[in-house]
């Protein structure tokens, strides 16, 4: 086994030919010239496997080309890869193929390989029983069909077609038929970007993308609870969700579940991670405990962190606390709980008007700082990011979380101390 793929010229089509021809006419129907380009183990002599470009194909199983671009795919099945070149030869990229649906553990058999005109690329699993389903960059959208011998159920799948109306065709092999399947209701999740992570305050969008002329309906999930439109969730039951002003207990998954023609189908699910700018983190700590951290952060808030998955609100508080609370109808728990504890600096939007504030703010808090305008983040990766869609408030509880408010010279606002220990509410 040489390992390689071969292009032949127009004239080379008499080889398979004359496999249908009288015998005596095979010999002088043989191409007498070599292929015009060879893609893989191109020196005839080797076939070693290569990681990190297109020279070490090994055990080619499966081509593709798209006719639009000329782009040529190859599933490389030992070395569980998908491998790219141009229409010239020239290596592109390979992605892997070691993200299986049904098992973390590589195949080693992925054989047949097709791609749609919506731009996605489709490699069959003949050990997994199972077609997964990659974008044009190799990011796995998700997987079709199971192992086993029912509708929609594979055994050894090795080739792949999509027809003229936008069906795949799915041949497999130890089941002795072609599984035809709609592809009107495959659901592509396109998160901005795929795997969020974005600043308090700011504003977080999904949407997804269909093939096929529907009718859909949408019902957008964070986690397994659906959502409704309230006054910062909107489409709710559209092809785009729309998160805005988001706080820290936005942090989740978010899927979509689409109802059409073919059936119910659920997205794959994009991450949502909600942080506290750094800024602040970086002028009023360091701090010993975020009792509500997210659960991925690419920058720490506090020497220990409780996350949503250990129930921070329940925990025991230790030292200086930085809460930056989800905001929404528990946000008052929070800022019962720092005043409790009282050696905690929290970070809410400005509504002194709230029943929350007036419980657990006026009658505890030692001292208060209003931000200067609304509170401008960055993304993690430096660039620039949005702007709060509220004004926002820090709240000292005890001596030490006071001291770092009444230090501060880097962050513009107004500081207010000597609190009320009682606020009488009425007209004026």
């Amino acid at each position: 086994m040489k390992n390689r793929i071969c292009r032949l010229s127009a004239g080379s089509l008499a080889l398979s030919l004359a496999f249908f021809l009288p015998a005596g006419l095979f010999a002088s129907h043989l191409p007498t010239t070599p292929a015009d380009l060879v893609l893989g183990q191109t020196d005839f002599t080797h076939n070693t496997a290569n990681l990190t470009d297109g020279r070490g194909i090994t055990t080619p199983y499966g081509v593709a080309v798209d006719t639009a671009t000329g782009r040529v795919y190859v599933a490389d099945q030992n070395n569980n890869r998908v491998q790219v070149f141009d229409r010239a030869g020239v290596f592109q990229r390979q992605f892997s193929l070691n993200t299986s649906g049904t098992s973390s553990t590589p195949s080693d058999r992925s054989q047949g390989i097709t791609g749609d005109s919506g731009g996605r690329i489709y490699v069959a699993d003949s050990f997994q029983g199972q077609v997964q389903v990659f974008d044009v960059q190799g990011q796995l959208l998700s997987t079709i069909g199971s192992y086993g011998e029912g509708p929609g159920q594979f055994r050894s799948p090795v080739s792949l077609a999509v027809d003229s109306y936008g069906r795949l065709l799915v041949a497999s092999a130890n089941n002795s038929r072609i599984e035809l399947i709609g592809l009107d209701g495959f659901i592509q999740l396109v998160a901005t970007p795929p795997s969020q992570v974005i600043p308090v305050g700011t504003q977080a969008s999904f949407s997804i993308s269909l093939a096929g002329p529907g009718p859909f309906t949408y019902q957008w999930r964070k986690g397994t609870n659906n959502l409704s439109d309230n006054p910062t969730i909107a489409g709710a039951a559209s092809a785009t969700l729309t998160l805005t002003a988001v706080s820290t207990d936005d942090t989740g998954t978010y899927s979509v579940v689409v109802t059409s023609p073919s059936g119910t189908f659920v997205s794959p699910a994009a991450l949502l991670t909600v942080l506290t700018p750094p800024t602040i983190i970086d002028t009023f700590g360091p701090f010993d405990l975020d009792p509500c951290a997210p659960v991925k952060r690419p920058w720490a808030t506090a020497t220990n962190h409780f996350t949503i998955e250990d129930d921070g609100l329940s925990k025991k508080w230790q030292g200086l606390v930085w809460c930056n609370p989800p905001y929404g109808p528990k946000t008052g728990d929070w800022l019962a709980r720092c005043a409790e504890h009282n050696n905690c600096l929290a970070l809410v939007f400005a509504r002194t008007d709230t029943q929350a504030f007036q419980k657990s703010v006026w009658p505890f808090a030692k001292s208060l700082f209003f931000i200067a305008g609304r509170l401008s983040f960055c993304h993690v990766n430096g660039d620039p990011g949005g702007t709060a869609g509220a004004p926002s408030l820090l709240i000292a509880y005890g001596k030490l979380a006071h001291q770092r408010l009444r230090d501060n010279q880097i962050i513009a606002g107004q500081y207010l101390q000597n609190l009320p220990s009682k606020l009488v509410l009425g007209s004026a």
